[in-house]
């Protein structure tokens, strides 16, 4: 099974005080011990970048990163997926860009979502709880 993993999910993982922060180790661990295969964007990780950075510092980004390295395939938003995620947005409006890319993205690759932002499963997508 494919697993698209969103910035909701990663800074859950990352923050002790995030209210997921429990579920989202569980989620985790899960996930590595059935052996799926994970997935993120490029858009994902800059939004999760900057929030990490933002709220807990460069050493703790820093180590993010590390952690992550060589365990994820991130797929580099191009200039198709970008149009497409622009028109989704057009036509939502009340969720993020980032998000418009991520649903067309899992969309395409069957993935399922690990999140906790429930834009996710409004748009239909399956959501792992």
């Amino acid at each position: 099974m494919k697993v698209f993993v969103d910035t909701s999910a990663f800074y859950a993982l990352v923050s002790a005080t995030d209210e997921f922060h429990d579920r989202a180790r569980e989620i985790y661990k899960d996930i590595l011990t059935k052996g799926f295969e994970l997935l993120t964007s490029s858009y994902v990780l800059v939004e999760t970048f900057a929030l990490i950075q933002n709220r807990l510092g460069f050493p703790v980004l820093k180590e993010f990163v590390e952690s992550i390295e060589g365990i994820f395939s991130i797929y580099w938003v191009g200039e198709e997926l970008h149009r497409e995620a622009w028109q989704l947005l057009k036509e939502r409006q009340k969720v993020s860009f980032v998000d418009c890319s991520s649903f067309l993205m899992a969309e395409k690759t069957g993935a399922t979502i690990f999140a906790f932002d429930p834009d996710f499963k409004a748009h239909g997508l399956k959501v792992l709880e």
